[in-house]
């Protein structure tokens, strides 16, 4: 009767071991999900951020070149050349000249 006492006693250790020992594993395996679920939202933040700010300097670069447009249809306006070049340069129209074809055909 000691002897199967001893036995039960026995098993019912390891048994409480085991559970124990699952008990940590299952813990560290908790912990390890967490400490990842946490991590992939703090990552997920930053790229939304970076998005963020993304879109920002789009924006601004897309006034910049809307700009930088209207500058460029203003300098290439041809009145506004022969304006500046009239009164800044002092250019002057030549006077029209008609050419007579018919002299050099015959």
């Amino acid at each position: 009767m000691s002897n199967s006492g001893h036995i039960n006693s026995f098993y019912g250790h390891s048994k409480q071991k085991r559970i124990k020992k699952y008990f940590w594993y299952g813990l560290f395996l908790f912990a390890l999900f967490c400490i990842v679920k946490v991590w992939q939202n703090v990552s997920a933040d930053q790229m939304i951020r970076h998005n963020q700010r993304l879109k920002a300097e789009l924006t601004q670069m897309q006034y910049e070149s809307y700009l930088l447009t209207l500058q460029l249809e203003n300098v290439a306006n041809v009145e506004r050349i022969e304006r500046l070049a009239h009164e800044k340069l002092g250019f002057v129209y030549a006077e029209k000249v008609n050419l007579d074809l018919n002299i050099i055909n015959d």
